[in-house]
C-alpha cells in the first residue's frame, strides 16, 4: 500500500470524525431544506415513492425536485432512524469529496505532495464545512457526483 494512500485514509477519517463530532453537538438541524428532506425520505421508505403532492398545505401544493438523494436517505433509513441518516449521510459524502479531490489534483499535477495537500485543504473548506455540517442537504452528494464528473472528464 502506498505512503500517500494511508495519508489520504487518515485526511478522510480525519475529516469525517470532525464532522460527525461536531453534528452530533446538536440534536436538531440546521437550514431551510432539512424538514422537507426528512419529510420526504420518511415519506419514501414507508410508501415507496416520493411525496409530490402536500396534503399538509393550504389547498395543496406540488413540489417538483429530483428525488434521488431522498432514495438514498430512504435506503439507508431502513437500517436506523432517519434523525440519524440526515446527519451521517451527508458528511459521509463530504469526506469522500475528499478522495475525488485527491484524484483530480493528482490528474492535474501528477504530484501525490500537492494532491495531499488538495485533499486536506478541501476538507477544511470554511464555507462548504459551515454551511453543510448539520444540515440534511443534497448539497455533498451533488458536490461530490461534480467533481467525479470532472474527474472523468479529465480521464
Amino acid at each position: 500500500m502506498k505512503k500517500s494512500t494511508v495519508i489520504l485514509a487518515a485526511i478522510v477519517l480525519l475529516v469525517l470524525g470532525v464532522r460527525l463530532y461536531l453534528a452530533f453537538q446538536t440534536p436538531y438541524f440546521t437550514g431551510d431544506q432539512a424538514l422537507f428532506t426528512l419529510r420526504q425520505a420518511e415519506y419514501i421508505s414507508e410508501h415507496g415513492v416520493p411525496q409530490y403532492e402536500d396534503p399538509l398545505s393550504y389547498s395543496g401544493r406540488t413540489y417538483l425536485f429530483k428525488p434521488l438523494f431522498h432514495y438514498l436517505l430512504a435506503g439507508f433509513s431502513l437500517l436506523m432512524p432517519v434523525m440519524i441518516v440526515g446527519k451521517i449521510i451527508p458528511n459521509i459524502f463530504a469526506s469522500v469529496l475528499i478522495i475525488v479531490i485527491f484524484l483530480l489534483a493528482k490528474q492535474i499535477t501528477k504530484n501525490d505532495r500537492a494532491a495531499l495537500f488538495s485533499a486536506f485543504i478541501s476538507g477544511f473548506i470554511p464555507i462548504f464545512f459551515s454551511e453543510t455540517i448539520n444540515t440534511v442537504s443534497p448539497i455533498p452528494f451533488i458536490f461530490t457526483l461534480l467533481f467525479l464528473a470532472a474527474y472523468c472528464f479529465f480521464r
